[in-house]
């Protein structure tokens, strides 16, 4: 399953919007019997849900206001982490690992998750 601007990615943004505080079972069942619906493959559950993830990332990431956090490193700091809880629980030091990622963006990002 790829992250780009598909219909399973505005679906996923629609999702996130619907369930700002998370989700439970009963949501994640329904969006797969969505996606299953508009005839995406949903045998990969792990792949989709690791996806919806990334996707959360980027879209907290976005609203967070940090200035000279642009689309691509988003989309950086999204593949090396994953979930909005593995960026939550790491280091100014491994923020700041990530090429595009300067130590000062580091510590603002940082700030901003924390």
């Amino acid at each position: 399953m790829k992250d780009g601007k598909t219909g399973v990615q505005k679906r996923f943004r629609s999702f996130l919007a619907e369930h700002p505080g998370g989700w439970g079972h009963d949501d994640w069942v329904t969006l797969l019997a969505e996606l299953s619906d508009a005839g995406v493959d949903i045998s990969h559950e792990d792949e989709i849900g690791l996806t919806l993830e990334r996707e959360r990332l980027r879209v907290f990431l976005e609203g967070a206001g940090v200035k000279g956090l642009g689309p691509k490193r988003r989309d950086a700091l999204a593949s090396r982490f994953g979930r909005l809880w593995d960026l939550e629980h790491a280091t100014v030091d491994e923020l700041a690992e990530i090429p595009t990622i300067p130590r000062s963006l580091a510590e603002a990002v940082h700030r901003a998750v924390n």
